[in-house]
């Protein structure tokens, strides 16, 4: 069996899937020719090898429709209950393959501008990738390729948006003033997922979510259409019910983060920064019932 299709049978044992690889020579020789593009600038290749044949990217659909959130309970974008529940599906499988040597696993290259250049989809004026099959509702992963393999072209078109501006004028923050720029400054799920202090006039906006936005992405075209997936599950009130984590011993709060984690991850189950926006959510949650 070919390299490609054992690429190809992990992705679909995970969720419905976009698989496109390109060559390391195009990448390299068009960032040559791009030095001044944005995208070029955020081209880097330390997890790159010069043994490397290429590079795949593999895109999984998700549902980004939100279930209904009990009353005391805060709420997670889907994104990261997806990302997390594939991410156990095929992580193993993947690490069995880099195990014969033909791919590598890469963790810290710029997905978006590979996504980009592969023809996976182009950047929407929220810095978002998205394409027509899946709109901006998919999960990423890339492999380094160490086989000669059939290679698609790169793309060469960045955006697709023309002159609509719907998310820019549904970000609450103005944090899309800049096409196709994302202030991070001024976006609410970089505070959510850094822990940093939130500006207080950000704090309301936030209202019950945890960890994730989605009002740009809900107000882009691209996502209108159905996606046919089931949705994410129902929330468990004894794992986001927002009382049970306004609790002063530290060790307490600590426990309660497996359970946390296997919804959204262990990487965003982290206690220091959890505690922080839970704090906020209470403020907004109570304030919303009086």
């Amino acid at each position: 069996m070919s390299l490609m299709l054992d690429i190809k049978k992990i992705a679909d044992t995970t969720a419905p899937n976009l698989i496109r690889s390109i060559k390391m020579d195009d990448i390299k020789n068009w960032k040559d020719l791009n030095r001044d593009s944005p995208i070029s600038q955020h081209l880097y290749f330390d997890e790159l090898d010069d043994h490397m044949t290429g590079v795949s990217i593999i895109a999984f659909q998700y549902n980004l429709d939100y279930p209904d959130v009990p009353k005391g309970c805060m709420s997670i974008s889907p994104y990261y209950y997806f990302s997390n529940q594939y991410y156990r599906c095929y992580n193993p499988l993947l690490k069995e393959l880099s195990l014969t040597g033909k791919i590598k696993i890469l963790k810290d290259t710029h997905l978006k501008s590979l996504a980009n250049l592969s023809g996976i989809g182009y950047y929407g004026k929220n810095s978002i990738i998205h394409n027509e099959l899946f709109g901006s509702r998919f999960f990423m992963i890339a492999l380094g390729v160490y086989e000669e393999i059939d290679w698609n072209g790169l793309n060469l078109e960045a955006s697709d948006c023309s002159s609509c501006k719907l998310c820019v004028q549904a970000c609450p923050t103005q944090a899309l003033d800049k096409p196709y720029v994302l202030s991070r400054q001024q976006c609410l799920r970089h505070y959510m997922l850094t822990g940093v202090e939130v500006p207080e006039e950000y704090k309301p906006l936030m209202a019950d979510r945890l960890v994730g936005c989605d009002i740009c992405q809900k107000a882009c075209p691209k996502n209108i259409k159905e996606s046919g997936l089931e949705k994410m599950p129902d929330y468990d009130r004894e794992v986001f019910h927002i009382e049970r984590y306004m609790v002063n011993d530290s060790s307490r709060f600590n426990q309660m983060m497996p359970q946390l984690a296997e919804w959204i991850g262990k990487n965003y189950a982290r206690a220091n920064r959890v505690r922080e926006q839970c704090n906020i959510i209470y403020s907004n949650i109570k304030k919303g019932g009086d």
